[in-house]
């Protein structure tokens, strides 16, 4: 049982329809989506475990296991890609930095988007989140 989950999701209809704002909550208060919040949640809006899994698997901002400790997260995405999150990339790694490719932080206009500690930067640098 992830602690505060049960009090959050009282203020949720128990529908499938409140699975995506459920799931939310949930990344809200764990950082990630533990196995035992997803269990509740499935709980919650009736919903069988494997289709709520699918479902928290289909969507990238979505974390299952926890944030390494100073990892920072760069995204993927077309615009980033041509804005040079490749060499930022890679010279976050040359410093030292454990890097996690993220798909799209959907922050096209300020590419390139690196995040650290749940806190999205546009234009970042290596300098900006080393």
């Amino acid at each position: 049982m992830v602690d505060g989950l049960r009090k959050r999701l009282s203020g949720l209809p128990r529908e499938r329809t409140q699975v995506l704002p459920a799931l939310h909550l949930l990344h809200e208060i764990a950082g990630y989506l533990p196995n035992e919040g997803l269990e509740e949640v499935a709980d919650w809006v009736h919903m069988p475990k494997s289709e709520l899994y699918a479902v928290a698997t289909s969507y990238t901002e979505f974390r299952l296991q926890p944030e390494t400790a100073g990892s920072v997260r760069v995204c993927l995405g077309l615009s980033c890609r041509i804005a040079g999150s490749a060499s930022l990339t890679e010279e976050l790694r040359a410093a030292g930095r454990t890097v996690e490719e993220h798909e799209c932080f959907f922050l096209c206009a300020a590419a390139p988007v690196a995040a650290m500690n749940g806190r999205a930067r546009g234009r970042a640098s290596a300098g900006d989140v080393a």
